[in-house]
């Protein structure tokens, strides 16, 4: 499938699922004013943001940060991604200000974002941290960018000729360790059926005291599992600290129930790491 018409399917389903958390009612989106009016202005910037509002509202972060001003509303949600210089992590703010005394949980260099406003030079974005948790906060607008900033991948080859987007998993880490390591790996919410493609979103966050950075560096292995057991889907050579967006193509339609990476390299065990499923391409 084209790149950009996949990115373009991806970003009208990530806006979807997120405003799903909150159940709208479609009567009630109908302005009832006239048309051209003073008051249809006020009632449209009203629409932005109340829309705004349900999005944050539905976080963890729900009275924990500063709403932002009905007139700094887009009008409609932008899909961003967080863009740092040293490729570790932004500060995401309670207030549209810097306060690093008080900063909310750590948005990663390279995650997706979906950008509701922006207002005194940060927008206020919803997000997932390391932990799966969605979460809203206030970001520098120069730390944003439109086009993912990291290392991209690619897995094998596609098995089909057409499939359907369905947007970004929800996901959670394990409870048990992969087989045979010390490592956490990522249950869907939902398995995903008949699946043949996925972005593995993938970024090495901290070392765990592992002593010489160099000793986390090597190829990663992929698995899924569908529901019987892990199958190995291939490998890519993660060689430098950024975020990696890995296409994985699965050699046949296979129900996903959890990936896993596995590291080779000098320390596997004891390196923190993030990982989720974007783009999850499914067919009928």
């Amino acid at each position: 499938m084209n790149r950009n018409i996949r990115n373009t399917i991806s970003m009208v389903l990530f806006f979807a699922a997120l405003i799903s958390i909150s159940s709208i009612c479609f009567a009630d989106q109908i302005p009832n004013v006239m048309k051209g009016s003073s008051q249809e202005q006020q009632a449209v910037a009203g629409y932005y943001a109340e829309n705004g509002r349900e999005l944050i509202n539905s976080t963890a972060d729900k009275g924990q940060i500063q709403m932002p001003n009905a007139e700094s509303y887009f009008d409609s949600p932008q899909i961003k991604f967080v863009d740092v210089p040293k490729k570790n992590s932004a500060y995401a703010y309670r207030k549209p200000k810097t306060d690093k005394d008080h900063p909310m949980s750590w948005p990663y260099h390279g995650i997706k974002v979906l950008a509701v406003a922006e207002q005194a030079g940060f927008d206020c974005v919803i997000y997932h941290s390391i932990d799966n948790k969605v979460h809203a906060g206030w970001i520098a607008a120069s730390n944003l960018s439109y086009t993912f900033p990291g290392i991209e991948r690619t897995i094998g080859s596609p098995c089909v000729s057409y499939a359907a987007n369905m947007g970004d998993a929800a996901v959670s880490w394990s409870n048990e360790n992969f087989v045979g390591t010390k490592q956490k790996y990522t249950i869907l919410d939902e398995p995903a059926y008949n699946c043949v493609q996925f972005v593995l979103d993938y970024q090495v966050v901290g070392l765990g005291g592992t002593p010489n950075p160099k000793q986390v560096i090597g190829p990663r292995t992929v698995y899924v599992n569908d529901g019987s057991g892990w199958i190995e889907v291939g490998e890519f050579d993660f060689n430098e600290y950024d975020a990696f967006h890995v296409i994985v193509n699965l050699s046949e339609p296979m129900n996903v129930l959890a990936v896993a990476t596995s590291a080779s390299c000098d320390d596997p065990d004891r390196f923190v790491f993030r990982q989720s499923l974007l783009d999850v391409m499914v067919i009928e």
